[in-house]
């Protein structure tokens, strides 16, 4: 969440972006931690933090905002395996950032953007294209609805798995 704040905070410097609203979803052991951070950070009232969602609750959740960032950090143990949440969200038809950390920018394709974790200058950078350039947004939005039906409906999935059995018992 660090980088997301550092990014947020760095936008809301520029006045220009008073209806900019930083809403991060989870819960856990540093969110007493996340909450001062964005608090020193000056996101003050454009700051929301949800803590549980009931997964029916979801899609609609995901539908109010315009842009979902997926900011797993790396360790020398752990890297994001899968993050389904990036999928549900442009299934949504909101645009994906993600850190470039294990399978996110592969899911991610060109649907999306990817910055170096740890860079919240270069995340800032990914918000900004995506908040000030309708077009571009647009054109993500539509690519990232093209693959959820592409790549990653049942039936495409199905045949990925099928697949993969038939070239193991070759």
């Amino acid at each position: 969440f660090e980088d997301l704040i550092e990014a947020v905070g760095f936008l809301l410097k520029d006045r220009t972006r008073e209806s900019l609203t930083l809403r991060l979803l989870g819960a856990g052991p540093n969110e007493e931690a996340v909450d001062r951070l964005a608090e020193t950070r000056g996101l003050g009232e454009q700051y929301e933090r949800v803590p549980v969602l009931d997964y029916s609750e979801l899609p609609e959740f995901l539908r109010q905002g315009t842009v979902l960032v997926l900011g797993s950090k790396p360790t020398p143990e752990w890297k994001e395996q899968f993050g389904m949440i990036l999928i549900e969200a442009m299934a949504c038809g909101v645009v994906v950032i993600g850190a470039k950390s294990g399978a996110i920018p592969e899911i991610i394709g060109g649907a999306g953007l990817v910055y170096e974790p740890g860079a919240f200058d270069e995340l800032a950078e990914c918000l900004r294209q995506v908040l000030d350039r309708d077009a571009f947004r647009e054109s993500l939005t539509a690519k990232g609805l093209e693959q959820c039906r592409n790549r990653f409906d049942r039936v495409s999935n199905a045949k990925q798995v099928l697949s993969l059995y038939e070239s193991l018992v070759r």
